[in-house]
């Protein structure tokens, strides 16, 4: 029997100049909708940090501070991003998340 997987989408845009490139967050929304669809995963909910620098202390991302809080309750199995520079940039928030 095939186990339905659970995604959260997250999405991060911190300037209108990565709108302009496609970074927009109805350009990840999109792209990242299609890729779970093609995967057969089934979107729980999608978490868009708009304005937000990845560079920012994570506690300003309230986004991702409610994605977190929904994998500690085992709501989702896996999370996906258009890009590693949209989830963080700091290499030490990457391995402390």
């Amino acid at each position: 029997m095939n186990k339905i997987i659970r995604v959260a989408i997250y999405i991060r845009v911190s300037t209108d100049e990565q709108a302009k490139h496609g970074y927009s967050i109805d350009s990840q929304t999109q792209r990242l909708k299609s890729y779970a669809k093609e995967k057969g995963y089934k979107i729980y909910k999608i978490y868009a940090d708009e304005g937000k620098s990845a560079r920012s202390n994570i506690s300003a991302r309230k986004e991702l501070l409610n994605l977190l809080n929904d994998v500690r309750q085992h709501k989702v199995d896996r999370i996906i991003f258009w890009r590693l520079d949209r989830w963080f940039r700091n290499i030490q928030d990457y391995y402390k998340v």
